[in-house]
């Protein structure tokens, strides 16, 4: 699956690899990698070291801060960042 594919390219330090082409070069490498850190995380065989929800959203967050631009600047809230940007819940 998806993991597998994905895997080697993160375990090689090549994790640009993977990103979408469509996105070309406009992107933030270190949103990808945060992403990237985060998922593998997520697979881990044993249900006990992987994440809770909690830092699984709250990493993720971080990820959309870091391509969004608001690194070196105080952060929004999350309920700022989701009411002040076009990510939405869906």
């Amino acid at each position: 699956g998806l993991f597998m594919q994905v895997r080697p390219h993160y375990e090689r330090g090549v994790i640009e690899r993977v990103v979408d082409r469509r996105l070309g070069e406009e992107y933030n490498i270190s949103s990808i990698w945060k992403v990237a850190e985060i998922a593998m995380a997520c697979v881990q065989y044993d249900g006990s070291i992987r994440p809770t929800m909690n830092i699984v959203c709250s990493e993720l967050l971080d990820a959309i801060r870091l391509e969004s631009g608001y690194v070196g600047v105080s952060p929004p809230t999350t309920r700022e960042f989701f009411s002040s940007t076009e990510v939405r819940a869906r």
